[in-house]
């Protein structure tokens, strides 16, 4: 699967539903299934969106690398990161927010969605405005930190080797 690129607002319906944007659309395979899965992302206020073939990649990835017999911590990881929800995309292209996501994350009405690698995040639009006018203000400036992950990638080859 190619990675998702782009971001979008969106309004959610009074009906708890957004509607995904095309450009998202035509970048999915969704000729064979319309379904997504959903789930809270474990260290942010924001859910994450899988098409239903990306989870089914995701809860491979989970299941060999979480050790499920006996250790207490890796099976509440577990049952974190599977604690997902199945959604469908109807006629219209609109997606329903499970209401007990929204409810959590007190999601009312504009939201953003983006694509982040295989996934999509949805958040809140204003949480997502404010996260950007931190960025902005960091001390350090974007070609920095991309140069201290190129160290650190450098790095883990290294030692890997």
């Amino acid at each position: 699967m190619s990675h998702l690129i782009g971001n979008d607002c969106c309004k959610v319906d009074v009906n708890g539903r957004f509607k995904m944007p095309k450009k998202f659309l035509e970048q999915l395979d969704l000729s064979t299934n319309r379904s997504f899965a959903i789930r809270k992302k474990l260290d942010d206020q924001c859910l994450e969106m899988f098409s239903y073939n990306g989870f089914q990649d995701e809860m491979n990835w989970i299941l060999e690398h979480i050790d499920r017999n006996g250790n207490d911590a890796e099976e509440a990881l577990f049952d974190a990161l599977t604690d997902v929800d199945v959604i469908k995309l109807d006629e219209g292209d609109r997606l329903p927010l499970p209401k007990r996501f929204s409810e959590e994350l007190k999601i009312e009405n504009d939201i953003v969605i983006r694509g982040a690698g295989n996934r999509f995040e949805i958040r809140i639009k204003q949480d997502y405005e404010q996260k950007r006018e931190q960025r902005k203000k960091s001390e350090k400036s974007l070609k920095e930190l991309r140069a201290e992950l190129s160290k650190k990638v450098i790095g883990n080859q290294q030692t890997s080797n």
